[in-house]
């Protein structure tokens, strides 16, 4: 018996053939017995062609990984452009995270604010040459940390990266695999704080930390930056940064 394998003509899922805009109880459970009829047929081929062994834990994580994805792209969402930051509750700390894709590398950046609004802390990290979904989560990472080194005991994490907050939120167990190990990272580290959520907001809302990165880039100034070392239009939260402004 040969592997099954899909005709370009059509969907590659039986998932995908449902076309399911708002599904319901019924529409729900087609959904599942679609998924795992094709993972069960999936490890049936491995186990047969290429003598693997069958993990049931493994099954099972990969049918909820599909259930996941299949949700957040069948569950409608507000358009990023319209989600707007909510001023945090006193005492509580609002961190936003994002990251600029260059060519030698990813610039990850972060700007801390109080509950008046006040910045206190802003950092910019290089690494190596990855994915923006990578590069995000990363960036996210040195937001928690950066949180910690300040002292802040209540945060809320922002960015504009559904993939990210959605993590952030319910693990690494449904996350897409490349950024797994920084998730448990990410959510090892909150545990030493008081008190966390997330936030995701629209893309023209989060200018501030992008800018931040692209100009630590331009300027090749990284680690702990000073406010007062920043030129003013890099924190613009309408217009996106770049060297000819």
């Amino acid at each position: 018996v040969l592997p099954l394998q899909p005709s370009p003509r059509v969907p590659r899922t039986p998932v995908s053939l449902l076309r399911l805009s708002q599904p319901d109880a019924y529409s729900e459970g087609l959904i599942l017995a679609s998924v795992t009829l094709e993972l069960i047929w999936k490890t049936r081929n491995e186990v047969v062609h290429q003598n693997a062994s069958p993990n049931l834990k493994c099954l099972i994580n990969s049918i909820k990984l599909s259930l996941a994805s299949f949700g957040a792209v069948s569950r409608p969402t507000p358009a990023q452009s319209d989600i707007r930051p909510k001023p945090p509750p006193k005492d509580w700390v609002r961190v936003n995270f994002d990251a600029a894709i260059k060519p030698d590398s990813v610039i990850g950046s972060v700007i801390c604010r109080d509950f008046t609004g006040s910045i206190i802390g802003i950092s910019s990290y290089k690494y190596d040459p990855s994915s923006p979904l990578v590069g995000k989560c990363l960036a996210a990472l040195q937001a928690i940390k950066l949180t910690i080194s300040i002292g802040a005991s209540h945060i809320i994490l922002e960015g504009n990266s559904s993939t990210i907050i959605q993590s952030l939120q319910e693990g690494e167990d449904l996350c897409p695999w490349e950024i797994s190990n920084i998730i448990v990272d990410c959510r090892d580290i909150l545990k030493k704080i008081s008190a966390w959520s997330t936030s995701l907001i629209g893309r023209v809302f989060n200018f501030p930390a992008h800018n931040i990165a692209k100009w630590s880039w331009y300027t090749v100034t990284f680690g702990s930056l000073e406010f007062s070392s920043i030129l003013a239009e890099v924190f613009s939260s309408c217009n996106c940064w770049s060297p000819s402004l």
